[in-house]
């Protein structure tokens, strides 16, 4: 079954309304085995979504997006902790993050025991990245050829349609691909 990577929650400011409890409980109904939360720029969610996900039988998939300079460019990484090393160096870059490092390069000493995930439309042929790497693609994405293994890299910032919606209206600066809708509709 997929496994959900890239869920914002309510700590990633003015980008979700994701409640750790809904969230958790609604993959728990629909029969999801693992799930997983990325953060923008921090980790705050990361250590109750671990212990809520355990306590509920899901598998919790930890990770980050930082927004990071490569080769000049602004690149929105996911950084996914693939076990606890990992997990500690996540914790490692986002501390650097808080202190506004953004520079790629700066970061390799923390890639270890971390899957790299950088979106498709980011993704330039050639690119070395010294770290287990992953293309994140999209529905749009489907018989593009890619250097490296593919991972669906769909963005949740609400559960219910209806808060989309509202977000919309009350929320007028923040910028809804159509492409993303919510993954749960209840």
């Amino acid at each position: 079954m997929f496994a959900q990577l890239d869920t914002k929650s309510v700590y990633s400011f003015m980008d979700s309304v994701v409640d750790l409890n809904t969230y958790v409980k609604r993959a728990k109904e629909l029969g999801y085995q693992s799930i997983g939360l990325m953060d923008r720029d921090n980790l705050y969610a990361a250590y109750h979504f671990a212990q809520l996900a355990i306590r509920n039988g899901l598998r919790p998939l930890i990770g980050i997006e930082a927004n990071l300079f490569y080769d000049g460019r602004k690149i929105p990484f996911r950084l996914l902790a693939k076990n606890n090393q990992g997990y500690k160096n996540l914790m490692k870059l986002a501390t650097e993050l808080s202190s506004g490092q953004r520079e790629f390069t700066l970061f390799s000493d923390y890639l270890n025991d971390i899957a790299l995930i950088i979106p498709s439309e980011d993704w330039e042929p050639g690119m070395s990245l010294g770290s287990e790497v992953f293309i994140g693609v999209r529905p749009e994405d489907a018989g593009k050829e890619f250097d490296y293994p593919v991972v669906p890299l769909h963005t949740v910032h609400y559960l219910k349609m209806q808060i989309a919606r509202l977000s919309r209206r009350y929320m007028p600066s923040h910028k809804m691909c159509p492409c993303q809708r919510p993954l749960f509709v209840l």
